[in-house]
């Protein structure tokens, strides 16, 4: 590596140029970010001595980003991004003649999803809709419950357990630690007693509702 004595970069630290470092010298200039002073020395092997410009470097460093909050904030939404991919992909629901299909969960399938199940809330025996790649049929209302009820549970788990995973990567203090967090992994300690107690509420409540229609038992959620 080089320096040029006489040329400094618009940080304020030495840029590559005219004096061969030496192993250590060019272990300084790493170290430093490049912030270092270049004097002459004549017992030095390359005639110049290089020392750190501490000043310069803290105060360079201070206006970093922390390398920690960068990597949280890059986590974050990487977890968001898992969660809503699998939300949207749904999942498979068991019928009443015990068959399985599998459905879409994004925005459009959730608002659909919806409006079935409020048509048999309101009194509907069927309802026309479709699996993945399937053509529309007809499906009896206790299917429609069945459709409803598990797509629902599955998107609350899977938002449930995102939101704790995210508060324990909230919770974590280094870079490595954050960026070693995976959508997936087992939830343990205050987070896993959390998802189970919001799970089991969140069980109470969708009982309640498809209790109007008469279906809790039977699916087994």
């Amino acid at each position: 590596m080089y320096l040029n004595p006489e040329t400094l970069s618009n940080q304020g630290h030495w840029v590559p140029g005219l004096i061969e470092l030496t192993p250590d010298q060019e272990q300084i200039y790493l170290q430093h970010n490049g912030f270092v002073l270049v004097t002459e020395d004549e017992e030095s092997e390359n005639g110049y001595s290089i020392t750190p410009d501490t000043e310069k470097w803290e105060a360079w460093k201070a206006e970093q980003p922390d390398p920690a909050e960068t990597a949280r904030e890059a986590k974050i939404e990487e977890l968001s991004v898992a969660c809503n991919t699998i939300i949207n992909a749904g999942t498979q629901v068991q019928l009443s003649d015990g068959s399985t299909e599998s459905f879409t969960y994004g925005l459009v399938d959730q608002s659909n999803v919806s409006e079935m199940f409020n048509a048999v809330l309101l009194g509907a025996t069927e309802y026309p809709y479709h699996a993945n790649d399937d053509d529309c049929r007809m499906y009896s209302a206790q299917d429609i419950v069945a459709i409803y009820a598990t797509l629902s549970a599955f998107k609350t788990g899977q938002t449930t357990y995102h939101n704790q995973l995210k508060r324990y990567t909230k919770a974590l203090t280094s870079q490595e630690e954050i960026e070693a967090v995976t959508y997936g992994q087992e939830l343990t300690g205050e987070y896993l007693e959390a998802y189970i107690t919001l799970m089991a509420q969140a069980k109470v409540q969708l009982d309640n509702v498809l209790a109007k229609v008469g279906q809790t038992e039977s699916l087994n959620l």
